[in-house]
């Protein structure tokens, strides 16, 4: 029998097209266990040769619970072993360990999308911070809630004793952090039809942990079940004490590419988001909203249209007019990157720029009631305006003093 070599360049067609020949089912008539057959990596045990071959997939029934409400119905998998034929050839299945349970990260991903204040998609992986990105499907889980740190995982896929090595995983990230990038495996459901990447469900019970959450997952009645979440500790002030972890978190979670624990740390009175304040919006309309839109004219918060990288948006807050001491002159701003498909934030740059009126697609602010500050005065007075990055930050308290106005 011809194998096929397993290479990056298959994965992204197997996540895309696994073929299942089992016949099509829904999950209300499966009856219990269902049994399908997909491309999978495999190891042939005399060469050691990784390569990419029919393997047998058992799933049964399952659901995904949040403090007893079921968000989803879908399927587990509870056994992977390589076809007969395959087996008689002398191949084993390659990242499955026996009795390991996996559910399909898919289904969780969109279970919990807009549940307890978590907005979870699937990104690009130039949207991440961290290293390690493969060139598979990265889900992100992005949530405000009070979390523990959780280290970023560096590193992915399995390599055979003569060195080979094959990626095939699912990237994790929390916050567009890079958190984990586990095995998976490319199976169509019975269910919908779709191709879903089935993950070792302890890595999400992790994952969910460190998000504030109870994760449990029983064996027996084939459930991820999530309680809770712990909410973020509510602060009538925040001290100056308070302030300086924040900080510190987020300047090593910088360093070390990991995730923060506080995030959004707006000022000495409050946690983000603030429902008052528009440029914090971790959700933006942007089928309907237009080139150019003021969304809020004091501080001046503009939607622009297509400038971000990559063709996305952008939402940019005007601080004050300025120049570049060369002569340039425009506005100073901050900014957030939105998703052009989707309109969720996707990351916020702990900096300022420079912005010319001709960047503002016909929305620029009236000059008169902008202070004017200096280029060698901004940088002294501002700085970077926050710690941190991608959507894990603490606003610098002292960045804004004097500038940006709120009723000119």
């Amino acid at each position: 029998m011809k194998m096929k070599k397993w290479t990056k360049a298959t994965l992204g067609a197997l996540a895309a097209l696994a073929v299942c020949a089992a016949p099509m089912s829904t999950y209300a008539d499966s009856g219990g266990a269902v049994q399908v057959t997909f491309e999978g990596p495999m190891k042939n045990i005399a060469s050691i040769d990784i390569v990419a071959g029919d393997e047998l997939a058992t799933l049964v029934p399952a659901q995904i619970t949040l403090n007893g409400k079921v968000l989803a119905n879908t399927y587990a998998v509870t056994n992977v072993q390589v076809s007969g034929t395959e087996a008689a050839d002398n191949y084993e299945v390659v990242g499955y360990t026996p009795g390991e349970v996996m559910i399909p990260l898919n289904a969780v991903s969109a279970a919990l999308n807009g549940q307890a204040g978590i907005q979870s998609y699937a990104v690009h992986e130039n949207d991440l911070v961290g290293f390690g990105v493969g060139p598979n499907t990265t889900w992100t889980f992005n949530t405000l809630l009070y979390r523990q740190p959780l280290p970023m995982y560096e590193g992915g896929g399995y390599a055979t004793t003569a060195g080979k090595s094959a990626t095939f995983g699912a990237s994790i990230a929390v916050n567009l952090n890079l958190l984990d990038e586990v095995t998976m495996f490319p199976i169509r459901d019975p269910s919908t039809g779709q191709t879903d990447q089935f993950v070792n469900v302890d890595h999400l019970l992790t994952l969910f942990k460190a998000m504030g959450f109870g994760a449990t997952y029983d064996t027996t009645t084939n459930t991820l079940a999530l309680t809770g979440p712990t909410p973020r500790p509510t602060y009538t002030k925040v001290t100056p004490q308070l302030y300086k972890q924040a900080v510190a978190q987020a300047q090593q979670a910088q360093t070390h590419h990991t995730t923060g624990m506080f995030g959004m740390l707006a000022n000495n009175a409050q946690w983000y988001p603030d429902p008052k304040n528009v440029f914090f919006n971790r959700h933006f309309d942007v089928q309907h909203l237009k080139p150019g839109q003021v969304l809020q004219k004091w501080p001046w918060v503009v939607f622009l249209k297509g400038t971000a990288y990559g063709g996305n948006d952008a939402v940019v807050e005007v601080v004050s007019r300025g120049d570049n001491g060369q002569g340039f002159k425009g506005y100073y701003v901050i900014d957030e990157e939105v998703d052009a498909k989707t309109g969720y934030v996707t990351s916020i740059d702990p900096g300022f720029y420079l912005a010319a009126k001709s960047q503002f697609q016909g929305a620029s602010p009236p000059d008169a009631k902008l202070p004017y500050i200096a280029n060698g005065v901004m940088k002294g007075v501002m700085g970077n305006w926050c710690y941190g990055y991608s959507l894990d930050i603490v606003p610098n308290l002292s960045w804004h003093k004097g500038i940006n106005p709120v009723n000119p």
